[in-house]
């Protein structure tokens, strides 16, 4: 399918291959003690990003900070909902606890189009 204004494709579902787009996403938000800087949400994700590559299913993970509600913001993208479904394992949950020093709101949603910009 092509964009209006655009040659670039906008992609659905059912018209890509699994390598090409996630299916899957998980927000995961944690407000942050005030103590905690930006600097030191940085370092977490240094420390903990090697966990990440080459995990199963998972296509993408950015780590992100939002200075304005003082919280992190993780998304991670999945090719699959059963590979999403990695992120409510206690352990996994447990992790997320002693890294941020926080509660995690966890959000699953699936993917049903995406659109690049060139």
């Amino acid at each position: 399918m092509q964009s209006p204004a655009h040659s670039r494709p906008v992609s659905t579902l059912g018209e890509c291959a699994p390598r090409e787009q996630a299916s899957a996403l998980v927000m995961v938000r944690l407000k942050l003690p005030a103590t905690t800087t930006r600097d030191d949400i940085r370092n977490v994700a240094g420390h903990v990003r090697e966990r990440f590559v080459g995990m199963p299913g998972l296509q993408r993970k950015y780590f992100a900070y939002s200075p304005e509600r003082h919280e992190v913001l993780n998304v991670y993208a999945w090719h699959d909902g059963a590979a999403a479904a990695r992120v409510r394992d206690p352990e996994f949950v447990a992790q997320i606890r002693a890294a941020y020093a926080g509660e995690p709101e966890i959000t699953f949603a699936e993917v049903l189009a995406v659109a690049e910009a060139t």
